[in-house]
C-alpha cells in the first residue's frame, strides 16, 4: 500500500493539465525577474543568447524586430500607394487627347440613322420639291435626320425616301403633309433646328 501515500499522477485524459517539471529541470530565474517572462515564448531564448534588441525599455527578439520592421514597411508602402492615387476611383486630372474619329451616327429602331448629337446641322435655305438634287437636298436630308425623320443616307437626291421624311416632319408639326418642302415647312424646319441646337 505504499502507492496510496503518493499523490496521484497526472490524469492522462486531461489534455489541459500542465506537466509538472521537477525542480532540478526548471530554468534558473534571477530573483528580480518574473517566472512568466521566462515561460513567455515571445521573450524566450533569443534574448538569452544575446540576439535581441532593446527598444523603448522593451526587449525584442530578432523575430519580433523583423516582424515590426515588416509591418512598418507595409504601412509605409500603403500610405505611399494611397498618396499616389492607386486606391482612388476618380479619373485623373490630366487631360488626354483622343485621335479617335467623331462618333458614328446613331441608328434608330426603324433602321434610319441620325447624326451624332454634337454635330451642328444647318438646314436648307431654299424651298425644294421631289426630283431636286444638290447640296440643298443634302442639307435637308441631314436636318430631317437630326430631327428624327431620317430619309436614309444623305445622297443629294429628293427621292421617295426624302419625300416620306418630309411628310413625317410635316405631320409632326401640324403642316399640310404633301411631301413638298415649301415656305411653311422651311420655316418650321429652321425653327426646330434652332431649338435642338
Amino acid at each position: 500500500m505504499a502507492g496510496r501515500d503518493e499523490p496521484p499522477g497526472p490524469d492522462p485524459d486531461d489534455w489541459f493539465d500542465e506537466p509538472r517539471v521537477p525542480p532540478e529541470r526548471r530554468p534558473r530565474v534571477p530573483a528580480d525577474q518574473d517566472q512568466t517572462a521566462v515561460d513567455d515564448w515571445l521573450t524566450g531564448e533569443d534574448l538569452d543568447r544575446g540576439g535581441g534588441f532593446r527598444v523603448g525599455g522593451q526587449e525584442l527578439t530578432r523575430r519580433q524586430a523583423a516582424a515590426a520592421v515588416g509591418v512598418l514597411a507595409l504601412v509605409v508602402l500603403l500610405i505611399g500607394l494611397a498618396a499616389g492615387g492607386v486606391f482612388s476611383s476618380s479619373n485623373s486630372s490630366t487631360a488626354t487627347t483622343s485621335t479617335a474619329p467623331a462618333p458614328a451616327p446613331a441608328t434608330t429602331a426603324g433602321g434610319s440613322t441620325q447624326p451624332a448629337p454634337s454635330t451642328v446641322v444647318k438646314g436648307p435655305t431654299t424651298t425644294l420639291k421631289p426630283g431636286d438634287t444638290g447640296a440643298q437636298v443634302v442639307a435637308l436630308q441631314r436636318a430631317l435626320a437630326k430631327l428624327g425623320h431620317s430619309p436614309g443616307k444623305p445622297d443629294g437626291t429628293y427621292g421617295p425616301a426624302t419625300q416620306q421624311a418630309v411628310v413625317a416632319f410635316q405631320k409632326a408639326n401640324n403642316l399640310t403633309a404633301d411631301g413638298i418642302f415649301g415656305t411653311q415647312t422651311l420655316a418650321a424646319l429652321t425653327s426646330a433646328l434652332q431649338r435642338t441646337g
